[in-house]
């Protein structure tokens, strides 16, 4: 979405605290634990913003295509792939209509993406259209039923985030789409968002497991 033009510049900042780096590392393991170098090559990023996953994939090998409809989410990320000389092909465009021919890519991701979206089925039906039979969709939602989705939907987060345009998913609603083809959900990220710094470690994350819901869960499907 465009209202993330705004925040591209200070959207990678999170990453840079003990949580937001924490948090990004253990949604990165439930995510790429899914692609295999030796199967695969083309991979789409579907709302890719400042090139987060589209980067880590790149350095493990794959061939990326990140798409956006943010310019200035993808300009960053340009200027981040360019600094590290990686080749990642960036491109603009509204992810209901993905500018791509059919049985084009090996696997597609989207991390974060489809809360922000007016037609999140639409996209979906877009990844499952660019990929080839037997390719992987993986997707990353915020849970809904966490304690951070009551973070995001919190009044404060609501009133001075771009969260007020989220929609989040609960474990149900992501169970129900496409389910012929949906392998798995996984569940992950289980520190709450209120931890103290000395609280951030994964001992500490098997800890909260027995208190907590899951924080982030990662949809699994097949192209049949």
């Amino acid at each position: 979405m465009e209202i993330f033009d705004k925040e591209a510049r200070t959207y990678d900042d999170w990453y840079k605290t003990k949580l937001g780096g924490f948090v990004d590392e253990i949604e990165t393991i439930a995510i790429l634990n899914h692609f295999d170098i030796t199967k695969i090559n083309r991979i789409l990023d579907v709302g890719c913003g400042t090139g987060n996953y589209s980067i880590k994939l790149a350095k493990m090998g794959f061939e990326v295509v990140g798409v956006d409809i943010s310019s200035e989410m993808l300009n960053t990320a340009i200027e981040k792939s360019k600094n590290m000389c990686l080749s990642i092909k960036f491109i603009r465009c509204d992810a209901r209509q993905l500018p791509f021919p059919e049985n084009y890519f090996d696997a597609a991701l989207s991390v974060a993406t489809l809360e922000f979206v007016s037609e999140p089925l639409a996209v979906i039906g877009e990844m499952f259209r660019v990929i080839k039979k037997g390719g992987k969709i993986i997707i990353g939602f915020i849970n809904k039923d966490s304690e951070w989705g009551k973070l995001y939907l919190s009044q404060d987060f609501q009133q001075k985030t771009v969260f007020r345009y989220a929609n989040l998913f609960t474990k149900q609603e992501i169970s129900t789409i496409r389910s012929k083809e949906l392998i798995e959900i996984i569940e992950t990220l289980y520190t709450p968002p209120f931890v103290s710094e000395d609280e951030i470690s994964f001992d500490k994350e098997k800890e909260f497991k027995k208190i907590y819901p899951p924080g982030f869960l990662v949809g699994v499907w097949q192209k049949k």
